[in-house]
């Protein structure tokens, strides 16, 4: 018999500098991001370290119906390639998730808000520990205040 064609869906979490990710909170918000005064200055040798594009990928024959995908945990790591020791290892874990023809993100945050500053779209992101939120494409994601470290998500199926 034919096979069916197979779904794929991706999540690209693409690295962004702060001035790119200052100039798209610009524009999503319409007005400049505000810098929280609790945050210490990240040191320059951290700023310019050179990430990596993030991918989670699914293809997926037509028989199955749900496959829930490898995540990531974003932090201190040689996945994400930060090297800052004010941004903990263990930060958050990023997921995608694929049913039937859509794919899902979602963010679980691993640290108490009171021991991170991960932002979200510009805002502080208070999620209790453990519980899922989800990301939509475009979302910008800062593991460090609103513009440091940050991630533009494509998501997509």
């Amino acid at each position: 018999p034919p096979q069916a064609p197979a779904n794929s869906a991706r999540l690209a979490m693409i690295p962004l500098n702060r001035d790119e990710c200052a100039s798209a909170l610009n524009t999503l918000m319409g007005c400049p991001h505000e810098e929280p005064d609790y945050l210490a200055p990240i040191p320059e040798k951290d700023q310019n370290t050179v990430r990596k594009t993030i991918v989670l990928e699914e293809k997926d024959d037509a028989n199955s119906h749900t496959i829930s995908l490898d995540n990531v945990t974003l932090g201190r790591s040689s996945v994400t390639g930060i090297r800052s020791t004010l941004i903990s290892r263990q930060l958050c874990t990023v997921a995608m998730e694929v049913e039937g023809k859509s794919a899902r993100a979602s963010i679980t945050m691993l640290k108490e808000s009171k021991y991170h500053a991960v932002f979200l779209n510009g805002e502080p992101l208070e999620r209790p520990v453990g519980k899922e939120l989800e990301l939509v494409d475009q979302d910008i994601l800062s593991l460090y205040g609103p513009v440091d470290f940050a991630y533009r998500i494509q998501l997509s199926s």
